[in-house]
């Protein structure tokens, strides 16, 4: 079982990476600042949920069903936004950072925290790094 302070830490580390994604994808990106975090967040109390649901209630329920929920779930709002996107790339480009930030999320609610914090620091490398290989190619 969790403690009041574990959850409270992955809490707060989940709104900051997914705040630290959402504050430099914001620019050019298709989705608002506040989406990042939130999805991040989401995607932590999910899995806290799941661990403590098995911890307490069910120790033979199986603990993909409540994540690979979620995930389908994105598929489906990627789906809608793609449809009524004008800018495809963008819009999956968008998607696919508001999939890694879900997925960091669901990192930092199983407790592996270094494993969220570097997979933070690459996108915001590839964020930094991309346009500049655009640029490269484009000339």
């Amino acid at each position: 079982m969790l403690t009041t302070s574990q959850i409270f830490i992955r809490l707060i580390l989940s709104l900051v990476l997914g705040s630290i994604i959402g504050f430099f994808v914001k620019k050019e990106k298709f989705f608002n600042f506040e989406i990042y975090p939130l999805f991040s967040l989401g995607a932590t109390i999910l899995m806290i949920l799941n661990q403590e649901i098995f911890l307490k209630v069910y120790s033979k329920i199986d603990l993909i069903f409540l994540p690979a929920s979620l995930i389908i779930g994105l598929f489906f709002i990627s789906q809608s936004l793609i449809k009524e996107s004008e800018k495809i790339s963008e819009t999956l480009v968008s998607i696919g950072y508001l999939f890694a930030t879900t997925l960091i999320g669901f990192v930092v609610g199983f407790g592996f925290y270094r494993t969220a914090i570097f997979t933070t620091l690459f996108s915001l490398i590839f964020t930094v790094v991309s346009p500049l290989i655009k640029n490269f190619y484009k000339k």
